[in-house]
């Protein structure tokens, strides 16, 4: 996977909500330069397919980036797990050939049972040895998110993969700012999910919870903003930081 140098600001556009004209919705979302777009159910896969050829005349139109978020690789029931990532192969492989995205980013595993150290890293290896089977044009794009619910939730669950896509959200629900800090300095990541949170709940607007963002200014990447309400103010004002990061150069 080829990584940009210089960060990029992007939005998260949830369950592809406004599918009337995707130029407006990108346009509608200044200063957003890549959009990611929410193929976690089936119901979306099957809305970014049909609407692939308009996604691609506005992407190629306003020169913006595109990336998905599909489903978790692994959920796991009772103690056995459901591949749900590859169930949904076949649409996730059509919108990778039709659009290109630059990155696919997913959950790694989600449980319904409390798991023992050992199961954990039994699930954890199994886990990433289900991303190598993926045919390649998806493997090569997969960056599996950290969670605060769902793992991998410790910088060590990552078991030495250098595909992370850090959810700085999750990382302060699960360890506060410290667990931020401690994901940067140990996976390195280039690219962002970026929200805010109080310590209680998660993607809330930027500057409305307790999350201290200035390690934007640290970093280069790609920071995608995935916040429920509040969008337009979270682009701002994360504009605003990386501008100044610009300045102090």
């Amino acid at each position: 996977m080829v990584l940009r140098r210089q960060s990029r600001i992007g939005i998260a556009l949830e369950g592809t909500a406004s599918r009337r004209s995707w130029e407006d919705t990108f346009l509608a979302n200044k200063g957003a330069r890549v959009f990611e777009l929410s193929c976690f159910f089936g119901d979306e896969i099957s809305n970014v397919i049909e609407d692939s050829q308009k996604i691609l005349r506005a992407k190629t139109l306003l020169k913006v980036g595109i990336s998905i978020h599909g489903p978790p690789i692994i959920n796991i029931k009772s103690g056995e797990g459901h591949y749900t990532f590859y169930e949904n192969l076949k649409g996730l492989s059509l919108i990778a050939d039709r659009l290109s995205p630059e990155w696919i980013t997913v959950h790694g595993f989600t449980t319904d049972t409390r798991l023992s150290s050992k199961e954990r890293r039994f699930w954890l290896e199994k886990l990433y040895s289900k991303v190598e089977e993926l045919p390649e044009g998806i493997r090569d794009r997969i960056l599996v998110e950290n969670g605060a619910n769902f793992f991998p939730i410790e910088p060590e669950d990552f078991l030495g993969h250098d595909n992370v896509l850090l959810d700085v959200s999750h990382a302060y629900l699960h360890g506060g700012q410290d667990k931020i800090s401690d994901f940067i300095k140990k996976c390195c990541p280039k690219h962002f999910h970026i929200s805010d949170s109080d310590g209680k709940t998660g993607h809330l607007r930027i500057g409305s919870g307790l999350i201290d963002f200035s390690f934007v200014r640290e970093v280069t990447g790609d920071f995608v903003v995935e916040v429920d309400c509040g969008k337009t103010r979270s682009l701002l004002g994360l504009s605003k930081l990386l501008g100044s990061r610009q300045e102090q150069k």
